[in-house]
């Protein structure tokens, strides 16, 4: 939720193969578009909406994490896609469990500490353990990320602005999508500590009962930083070839 573009870094040569890869930073993430007041979801979809447009992208398959793979839904139930895949996306938590709530916090947390303490902690995350100490909860290998990577997540969480206006609540839940306006695959990582799978599986495949649905063995919420080579084969396989 307060990654950059940054975080497909190493996905898009490999994408870049076979298509040709856009990567927009979202409504209040770095290098984006910064939040101005009260923000919701749907203001994020019209600013990812707003993208395509400027981009003369009418119906283009859409790949998305967390935040990014609720957009690309919304996105495609505006008939915005010509297919989705969305990674461990937010949306499918269960009413009342206090989850949008629990990821605020942890955002609001994660932003003031890198604004207020940012040189000692890209200091720290320089070094595995130091990672694992701050990026457990994202990530299964910190080991796997390198020193530049895990400065350059404190950099994005610093300059994170959803902190500052973004709302998001039961009411933000994804809505039934039935029938699919598009192929939609929803992929889930198994180890996921910040939308867990046993609870979220569920809600997935009674919302959108015609979408596929994968579960990515062994890794966490950042599922591209745990195995890059996993994600980007589930990625492939996922967009219908035409």
């Amino acid at each position: 939720m307060t990654s950059s573009d940054r975080a497909w870094t190493d996905l898009v040569p490999i994408l870049s193969r076979d298509f040709k890869v856009h990567t927009p930073n979202a409504l209040g993430h770095r290098h984006g578009e910064p939040v101005r007041g009260v923000t919701r979801m749907s203001d994020v979809v019209d600013d990812a909406q707003r993208y395509l447009d400027s981009q003369g992208l009418s119906r283009p398959h859409l790949v998305g994490h967390s935040m990014g793979g609720h957009v690309a839904i919304e996105l495609a139930r505006r008939g915005r896609a010509a297919s989705v895949t969305a990674i461990s996306p937010s949306g499918f938590w269960p009413e009342g469990d206090g989850t949008p709530e629990a990821v605020m916090a942890g955002l609001q947390r994660s932003v003031r500490l890198a604004r207020w303490a940012g040189p000692a902690v890209k200091v720290l995350v320089s070094f595995a353990k130091g990672r694992r100490i701050l990026m457990d909860t994202v990530v299964c290998y910190p080991e796997r990320m390198s020193g530049a990577q895990g400065r350059g997540v404190i950099s994005d969480h610093a300059a994170c602005t959803l902190g500052d206006g973004f709302v998001i609540s039961d009411a933000d839940r994804i809505a039934r999508l039935d029938p699919l306006p598009c192929p939609v695959t929803v992929v889930w990582a198994e180890r996921d500590r910040i939308l867990p799978l046993v609870k979220c599986e569920p809600i997935v495949r009674e919302r959108i009962p015609g979408a596929t649905f994968i579960v990515l063995p062994g890794v966490g919420h950042a599922a591209m930083v745990d195995d890059l080579d996993l994600v980007s084969h589930t990625i492939r396989g996922a967009i219908p070839l035409a």
